[in-house]
Order: C-alpha cells, then structure tokens, then sequence
C-alpha cells in the first residue's frame, strides 16, 4: 500500500540516447511520457502536492537563440527531445486541471562522480572517460568548436532542495538548468587530458556521419533525415 506522507516526488526516469530512441519509439514514449502519468497518478493517490521532474535542455536542439529563454518556441524533432517536450507539455495541462506544483528541469549535460560512464551510449563527457579507462581515441562528429552548458551534480542537487523549500504555488514552471557558462568540445578534450595524464587524439568524422551505424533507420519506407 501507497504511503500518503510524501512531500514531493522527482521523477528522474528516462531513456536518453539518441539512437536507441529512433530505434524504438514506443518504448521512449512509454518510458519518457507514460512514466510522467504514473507519477502523477501516485501524486493523487498519495496526496503528494508536489513534483520535480526532469526534462531536458535537448528540446532546444535546432535553436537559433542562444542564450535560448525558458519561453522560446520549441520546434522539436528527433524522438528523444519530443518526447521531453511531451511530458512537460502533459504536466503543465495536469498542474493546471489538478492544482500541484509541478518544476519540469530542463538539464545541460549533467555530469560528476558516479557518472555511468560504460553504458553503451554514454554522453560526450561520459564516453571521453570511457575512452581514457580503454586507451582507444574517441570519435567524434564535429569539429570541437561546439559548446555547450554543463551542470555539475552538485549544484543540480543545491537547486533541487532549493526549489523543496519555496512556497508551494500549484501550476507547471518550466526551468532551464545550466551553469550560464558554454565550453566546447575541444576545450573538455583538452581538460580531461590534463587531469588524466593522457593525450587525447579524437578521430574527427562529419556530422551527418553519425547516424551511418544505424543502417536500420534508412531502410524504411520513409527513412530518417540526415538534416536534422
């Protein structure tokens, strides 16, 4: 049986990499979607008047505004980031009709001790360390000039019992997270070799070159576009 003493419930569930998304959309929708009404669901059941969960900075992927504001339009493709967009999109008409206090975070490439850095499909920092344990050279689809914003878990956390301890105010608030400070490709290379102790030699390929591992995507009848 539900307890009906929760204060607040954060919802970190999710599938993240790219790939494994397009590759299986049903299940990004069940797991990245579907678990938000489960959580809302026990949010009812429960009595619990407040959630926290975890969207992502990727719904802005295709942006032209940088910094990009909470309230820009989202034009979202990809599987993976409309899904994020999604569950914020249900939440807010859920916090709107049923009156919770709902944060959708939209996290930057979180990072920090922990970090699974041997899952298949790790994130950029994550897949550098991978790298290093192995001794093999990265690759990578860019040229390193790209940046981006990083959050250290830390501060997520800092954040996190920040928002716990505010007035509860029923409504959906969408929140960008991030440091408010980019660094590119290149430069993480460069701090991660000096940590390390080792020389860290990408082999550097387009990026439309990305997706050619998954072969399976094009060989439908209407195939994923390379211009995304």
């Amino acid at each position: 049986m539900l307890s009906s003493n929760y204060d607040a419930i954060i919802n970190c569930a999710a599938i993240a990499p790219l790939p494994q998304c397009e590759l299986n959309h049903f299940e990004c929708i069940a797991n990245n979607v579907l678990t938000a009404s489960v959580i809302t669901s026990i949010a009812q059941l429960t009595s619990c008047p407040e959630i926290i969960h975890f969207s992502s900075g990727a719904i802005f992927v295709g942006s032209t505004i940088f910094p990009t504001p909470e309230d820009s339009v989202i034009d979202t493709s990809l599987v993976y980031p409309s899904s994020k967009y999604m569950s914020e999109i249900y939440l807010k008409a859920y916090a709107r009709s049923y009156n919770l206090n709902i944060y959708s975070l939209r996290l930057f490439n979180l990072y920090g001790p922990r970090q699974d850095y041997f899952r298949s499909q790790p994130p950029l920092i994550g897949y550098l360390l991978s790298c290093i344990f192995k001794n093999t050279a990265p690759t990578l689809f860019s040229d390193g000039t790209q940046s981006r914003d990083y959050i250290f878990i830390d501060d997520l956390i800092r954040l996190i019992v920040k928002l716990l301890e505010c007035p509860l105010t029923p409504g959906q608030t969408s929140l960008n997270v991030g440091p408010g400070e980019s660094v590119s490709v290149n430069e993480i290379i460069e701090i991660l070799s000096e940590i390390s102790d080792a020389a860290i030699k990408p082999i550097r390929l387009p990026a439309d070159k990305y997706w050619d591992r998954y072969e399976s995507l094009f060989k439908q009848p209407y195939a994923l576009s390379k211009d995304i």
